[in-house]
């Protein structure tokens, strides 16, 4: 009984430990979206497919919302995905809030998913990988983190101000 106890106290260490570092990881792309101009989240990127930071934030949800129907043993929905990341239609924002909203309905869905989730450590397949269920947050987390880096890399590129969280998060020089 001891051991058994001891492993749901490591496991629910084990969630709170992703669980925040996925809030922080999402609050960076919330700072991002706030520290932008319209204009900045919707001009057009050097890059097929995700051609725009609008784009980009899209495609982070929508990813959200295929990793929530994996953990819910839901059938994902690919569509939206390979459109935003394939094709070069452009995507328009047309306000701050919109994404940002955009994002809070995509997190109460994966706060759902993960609330009836059971047996973390049970595997499931997404995107071809298996991985305990605790590790859909950790791809999840490495997912926009990647994003970032480009939003990085164009943001170097276009002149664009970081906001401080992200000089600090991720100790951006800056001019």
């Amino acid at each position: 009984m001891e051991r058994e106890q001891k492993a749901i106290k490591e496991k629910k260490v084990i969630l709170k430990t992703l669980l925040k570092g996925w809030k922080e990881t999402r609050q960076l792309t919330l700072d991002w979206i706030g520290a932008l101009s319209l204009e900045q989240l919707n001009q057009e990127l050097p890059r097929p497919g995700l051609n725009s930071y609008t784009k980009h934030i899209y495609e982070m949800g929508e990813v959200q919302k295929i990793y929530a129907a994996v953990l819910k043993r839901e059938e994902p929905k690919m569509e939206k995905i390979t459109s935003l990341t394939f094709e070069s239609e452009k995507i328009v924002a047309k306000t701050k809030e919109e994404l940002k909203q955009f994002l809070d309905n995509c997190d109460e869905n994966f706060h759902e998913a993960i609330s009836e989730v059971k047996g973390w450590e049970e595997k499931v397949s997404i995107f071809g990988v298996e991985v305990p269920k605790f590790g859909v947050i950790e791809l999840l987390i490495r997912h926009e983190t990647l994003h970032h880096g480009q939003f990085i890399a164009f943001g170097y590129i276009l002149g664009i101000q970081f906001p401080q969280s992200w000089i600090d998060a991720w100790a951006l020089p800056t001019k």
